[in-house]
């Protein structure tokens, strides 16, 4: 599960932050992260230290909901394209050579990719309230949905490096995302995020986008992404042109 943009997607808006990670063996690995959306289109990039594109998501908006979802992990030959026609969403797996198709109905709202966590950011007063929620979600490079689960506690203050500069922030909101099937959160790695108090994602822990490996045996990772606050078109100048921009160094 990795979805990066909070609350209403800007026309411009840039999030970027640093991750540690490591595989199943401990061995560790890290990664630049940027995620931008402009108008109805989201993409994020994850970047090893020598700067190659290693995982990235792209994300297509209309009327309230997304249509097209992209994921893509350069490093072990993935593909994933999830497009909604008519009342199915069809989802094409390539891995290496191989590839097969999916078509799935589902019955109302599904989440994918970066909507995870726009969806939380606005739920936010709700999870506050100590009233559970649940909802279904897109677990592309299989081709199922999952129900999920989102719970919240409060904190009175963040201090480290989820906190801007070495000050910490106060309160912050941290939600588990976990799979809704107790039978199910064996094998369901469970995300956790934390936002500040205006609802903006500084931190995310659990499972990453990124894999290590190779196409015949990718590796899973598991780490922590922390988040600079996020800029917009109207508070950076580095933002005059990212709308333009089809990919970000």
């Amino acid at each position: 599960m990795s979805g990066f943009l909070g609350g209403t997607l800007a026309l411009a808006l840039l999030l970027s932050g640093d991750a540690q990670a490591v595989d199943g063996a401990g061995n560790g690995k890290s990664f630049g992260f940027v995620a931008w959306g402009c108008g109805s289109r989201v993409r994020s990039q994850w970047r090893q230290h020598d700067g190659r594109v290693v995982a990235e998501e792209t994300l297509d908006l209309e009327g309230g909901r997304w249509m097209r979802y992209r994921l893509q992990r350069h490093n072990v030959r993935q593909e994933v394209v999830a497009i909604r026609s008519g009342l199915e969403i069809v989802v094409t797996i390539r891995k290496g050579e191989s590839q097969r198709r999916v078509s799935l109905r589902p019955t109302g709202e599904l989440l994918a990719g970066p909507t995870l966590v726009s969806h939380l950011a606005e739920a936010l007063p709700t999870l506050q309230a100590g009233r559970p929620m649940e909802f279904d979600y897109l677990i592309a490079e299989q081709g199922i949905v999952l129900r999920l689960r989102a719970t919240a506690t409060a904190q009175g203050g963040v201090e480290g490096p989820a906190a801007t500069g070495s000050q910490g922030f106060r309160g912050a909101v941290v939600v588990r995302v976990e799979a809704a099937s107790v039978l199910l959160r064996a094998f369901v790695p469970a995300t956790t995020l934390t936002f500040d108090a205006a609802g903006g994602l500084r931190s995310l822990s659990g499972r990453l986008l990124p894999q290590t490996g190779d196409v015949t045996k990718p590796k899973s990772l598991d780490g922590v992404l922390h988040f600079e606050a996020a800029e917009t078109a109207r508070s950076s100048s580095r933002m005059q042109s990212v709308c333009n921009t089809t990919d970000l160094s």
